[in-house]
């Protein structure tokens, strides 16, 4: 199955408690407007991914980093009593709007969960990665990921995080996944293409730090890579 090889192929695929993301980077709005998404597009053939291949050797095409429609708090079952996130909406674009927490030492976020991407891949595609792309910040440090989720219905994947605190300066950037990485689930387009499909986060106070903490997340972004057509063999 395409999960087993795409497992078996990204150097960055986590499995509970371990991290797959890129290098911190500061917040850019080029290209930006606040809408559906990033400039790029879910239909049709996707955007190219840079001459990345899939391990069947098709060329890699990606919707681009999509901007979800729908944020809401979503109670935990790993973890009790957490806090609820405040100004979900600011999750939705980059705008400089941003959904915050505030935690105490020992707490934990709610799930901030994020659907409604409008994704519109077609059916004839293969799947092979998806990405979360999170901008954060957490100007009085003392955060960190607890996890980061993608939900598909009626399939298990394995969550992944970074094992650090948050940037304090700057609106950090990190994205988990890779182009072929899915997750530890077995994907088609119309997982994807239902407004049921989201990405979640949940943040925690970092151990040994003191006095309140407040996180910072301006967007929550999914990208997903894909061949267009299976590679006929």
């Amino acid at each position: 199955m395409r999960v087993a090889i795409a497992a078996a192929l990204a150097v960055t695929t986590v499995f509970a408690g371990l991290v797959a993301c890129t290098d911190e980077a500061p917040a850019t709005t080029a290209g930006m407007d606040g809408g559906r998404d990033s400039g790029a597009t879910s239909s049709g053939g996707g955007e190219d991914t840079g001459g990345k291949r899939a391990p069947t050797g098709c060329l890699l095409r990606t919707t681009g980093f999509m901007i979800g429609d729908k944020t809401e708090n979503v109670a935990r079952t790993d973890v009790q009593n957490t806090v609820d996130w405040s100004n979900l909406d600011g999750a939705l674009s980059e705008d400089g709007k941003f959904a915050t927490v505030t935690l105490s030492e020992g707490q934990e976020s709610s799930t901030l969960r994020v659907s409604d991407f409008d994704f519109a891949i077609p059916e004839a595609a293969e799947t092979w990665g998806i990405e979360v792309e999170l901008k954060r910040r957490a100007p009085d440090g003392g955060v960190e990921d607890a996890r980061i989720d993608v939900e598909i219905e009626s399939k298990s994947t394995r969550f992944k995080l970074v094992d650090g605190p948050w940037p304090t300066s700057i609106v950090g950037t990190h994205a988990y996944g890779q182009a072929v990485d899915t997750w530890g689930a077995d994907v088609s387009p119309s997982d994807f293409n239902k407004a049921s499909f989201a990405a979640k986060l949940a943040v925690k106070r970092a151990d040994g730090s003191a006095g309140p903490a407040t996180a910072l997340v301006e967007s929550l972004r999914v990208a997903i890579h894909f061949c267009p057509e299976p590679v006929k063999k």
